[in-house]
């Protein structure tokens, strides 16, 4: 007799695999929000402080570019190894 898979087991490792991708979804949104609110804040505080026209905000927003990309690069890939396992 061939073995069958119960519809509920199906069911049960669709929804989990769901969780997985919202989960790793989630993270790399934080990711891409996180750095540029915070450089976004800090920026405008710093220039005000300084008066300075957007040099601190412009400067904070580069390097949470750079952050970003290198977070969400290093997401990707442990999201990689773990799709591949």
């Amino acid at each position: 007799m061939s073995e069958q898979t119960s519809p509920d087991k199906n069911n049960k490792e669709e929804i989990s695999q769901r969780k997985k991708n919202l989960a790793i979804f989630g993270i790399i949104s934080s990711w891409i929000v996180g750095p540029i609110v915070g450089a976004l804040l800090l920026g405008d505080w710093l220039d005000e402080k300084y008066q300075r026209d957007y040099f601190f905000t412009l400067t904070l927003i580069a390097i949470a570019f750079i952050i970003t990309c290198v977070g969400i690069g290093r997401e990707a890939l442990k999201a990689f190894k773990e799709f591949k396992d």
